[in-house]
């Protein structure tokens, strides 16, 4: 189990063992004023992956994904991505590669405008070197929920855009690319 405690600078992560309860290794991050780290936490097999974002009022907006790898005890992380301000982080592996590939939910360039949905491809299935794959989504998406909605095509997404008050329902494409087709299904909430 991993869970994450946000601090005034930064944050914790903490890695416990799911049977016993034990406490098996924690990540602090001693990050500037206004970073969120652990904001949203996303688990993949034996490997998961923390979003870590800039909230500022000011308009500057940026953040990252920071990838913790697999083993009994995880290696140092990652930081895969610099990005937009992330909102929610998944891992899956979309393309069918045996990589961790990464979706993350960001707001717009101001608070106003649509967010996106960014899958970060695993090139090579080393967790270091990645390729954008980037989906227009709603306003001020909050979540990210990947999972086989209609059983053909691979892990598909569903993205919560708390600002228009709906789900949007991404379809994979089925090219390996981390892509979704066009013209996505929405559901009010």
């Amino acid at each position: 189990a991993v869970i994450s405690a946000l601090q005034a600078l930064g944050g914790t992560v903490f890695v416990f063992d799911s049977s016993t309860g034990q406490e098996l290794q924690r990540f602090p991050r001693d990050d500037p004023a206004g970073w969120q780290f652990g904001y949203s936490v996303s688990i993949d097999d034996d490997n998961f992956v923390v979003g870590d974002r800039f909230d500022s009022e000011v308009g500057v907006v940026s953040g990252a994904a920071v990838l913790f790898t697999s083993g009994i005890i995880f290696d140092p992380p990652i930081d895969v991505a610099t990005i937009g301000e992330p909102t929610a982080v998944s891992t899956v592996d979309f393309t069918g590669s045996n990589g961790n590939d990464i979706a993350i939910t960001e707001l717009g360039e101001t608070r106003e405008e649509n967010g996106r949905l960014v899958v970060l491809v695993n090139d090579n299935g080393s967790g270091i070197s990645y390729t954008e794959a980037e989906t227009p989504v709603g306003l001020a998406p909050s979540a990210v929920a990947i999972g086989e909605f209609d059983g053909v095509s691979g892990p598909d997404a569903a993205v919560c855009n708390a600002g228009d008050n709906n789900v949007m329902i991404l379809l994979n494409d089925g090219a390996g690319t981390g892509y979704f087709l066009a013209d996505p299904d929405t559901v009010d909430v």
